[in-house]
Protein backbone atom coordinates (compact mmCIF):
# COMPACT_ATOMS: atom_id res chain seq x y z
CA UNK A 1 0.00 0.00 0.00
CA UNK A 2 1.55 3.41 -1.33
CA UNK A 3 0.27 6.45 -0.49
CA UNK A 4 -2.33 7.04 2.08
CA UNK A 5 -2.98 4.01 3.96
CA UNK A 6 -5.83 5.31 5.68
CA UNK A 7 -7.47 6.47 2.78
CA UNK A 8 -6.44 3.13 0.74
CA UNK A 9 -8.05 1.30 3.86
CA UNK A 10 -11.05 3.41 3.91
CA UNK A 11 -11.51 2.65 0.26
CA UNK A 12 -11.29 -0.71 0.38
CA UNK A 13 -13.51 -1.21 2.90
CA UNK A 14 -16.66 1.01 1.34
CA UNK A 15 -15.56 -1.22 -1.65
CA UNK A 16 -16.90 -4.39 0.50
CA UNK A 17 -19.85 -2.56 2.12
CA UNK A 18 -18.39 -2.52 5.65
CA UNK A 19 -18.59 0.55 7.92
CA UNK A 20 -14.87 1.47 9.32
CA UNK A 21 -14.87 2.56 13.01
CA UNK A 22 -11.95 5.05 13.17
CA UNK A 23 -11.01 3.24 16.29
CA UNK A 24 -10.59 0.36 14.03
CA UNK A 25 -8.61 1.83 11.31
CA UNK A 26 -6.02 2.96 14.16
CA UNK A 27 -6.18 -0.68 15.70
CA UNK A 28 -5.48 -1.90 11.55
CA UNK A 29 -2.41 0.26 11.24
CA UNK A 30 -1.09 -0.47 14.50
CA UNK A 31 -0.97 -3.73 13.62
CA UNK A 32 0.77 -2.94 10.02
CA UNK A 33 2.88 -1.13 11.24
CA UNK A 34 4.17 -3.81 13.50
CA UNK A 35 3.77 -6.80 10.38
CA UNK A 36 6.21 -4.01 8.44
CA UNK A 37 8.68 -3.71 11.20
CA UNK A 38 8.79 -7.89 11.70
CA UNK A 39 8.71 -8.50 7.74
CA UNK A 40 12.16 -5.84 7.74
CA UNK A 41 13.55 -8.06 10.99
CA UNK A 42 12.82 -11.39 8.48
CA UNK A 43 14.92 -9.49 5.47
CA UNK A 44 17.90 -9.21 8.41
CA UNK A 45 18.29 -12.94 8.49
CA UNK A 46 20.85 -14.52 6.61
CA UNK A 47 19.45 -17.79 4.72
CA UNK A 48 22.35 -17.85 1.83
CA UNK A 49 23.74 -20.78 3.60
CA UNK A 50 19.88 -22.60 4.10
CA UNK A 51 19.32 -25.75 1.47
CA UNK A 52 15.25 -24.75 0.53
CA UNK A 53 12.40 -27.12 1.40
CA UNK A 54 9.50 -28.52 -0.65
CA UNK A 55 7.65 -29.62 2.06
CA UNK A 56 8.56 -28.29 5.77
CA UNK A 57 9.50 -32.04 7.11
CA UNK A 58 11.02 -33.06 3.88
CA UNK A 59 8.08 -36.81 4.17
CA UNK A 60 6.71 -37.44 0.98
CA UNK A 61 3.19 -36.04 0.59
CA UNK A 62 0.71 -38.98 2.17
CA UNK A 63 -3.02 -37.70 1.42
CA UNK A 64 -5.05 -38.43 4.34
CA UNK A 65 -8.30 -36.91 2.75
CA UNK A 66 -11.69 -38.88 2.92
CA UNK A 67 -12.98 -40.21 -0.61
CA UNK A 68 -15.31 -37.81 -2.42
CA UNK A 69 -19.27 -39.33 -1.75
CA UNK A 70 -21.47 -38.20 -3.83
CA UNK A 71 -24.67 -36.38 -1.71
CA UNK A 72 -28.10 -36.46 -3.44
CA UNK A 73 -30.16 -35.13 -0.66
CA UNK A 74 -29.92 -31.87 -2.29
CA UNK A 75 -31.80 -33.00 -5.33
CA UNK A 76 -34.91 -33.56 -3.51
CA UNK A 77 -35.28 -29.65 -3.33
CA UNK A 78 -37.98 -28.50 -5.00
CA UNK A 79 -37.34 -24.87 -6.70
CA UNK A 80 -40.59 -23.76 -5.05
CA UNK A 81 -39.39 -24.01 -1.77
CA UNK A 82 -36.12 -22.69 -2.60
CA UNK A 83 -37.81 -19.47 -3.91
CA UNK A 84 -39.91 -19.12 -1.02
CA UNK A 85 -37.12 -19.17 1.25
CA UNK A 86 -35.21 -15.95 -0.61
CA UNK A 87 -35.74 -12.11 0.37
CA UNK A 88 -36.60 -11.63 -3.28
CA UNK A 89 -37.73 -13.31 -6.64
CA UNK A 90 -38.59 -13.17 -10.16
CA UNK A 91 -40.89 -16.28 -11.27
CA UNK A 92 -37.81 -18.42 -11.55
CA UNK A 93 -34.64 -16.42 -10.01
CA UNK A 94 -33.45 -15.38 -6.52
CA UNK A 95 -32.71 -11.76 -6.61
CA UNK A 96 -29.87 -10.30 -5.22
CA UNK A 97 -28.42 -6.86 -4.62
CA UNK A 98 -25.05 -6.23 -6.77
CA UNK A 99 -22.18 -6.57 -4.37
CA UNK A 100 -19.48 -5.20 -6.94
CA UNK A 101 -18.18 -2.60 -8.89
Amino acid sequence: MKGNIKEELKEIALSLMFKIDVKVLDDIMELWTDLNTRIEWLKEIDTSNVEPLSHINENRFIDFLRDDVEDNSLVSIKKQDLLSNAADFDENYILTNKVVK
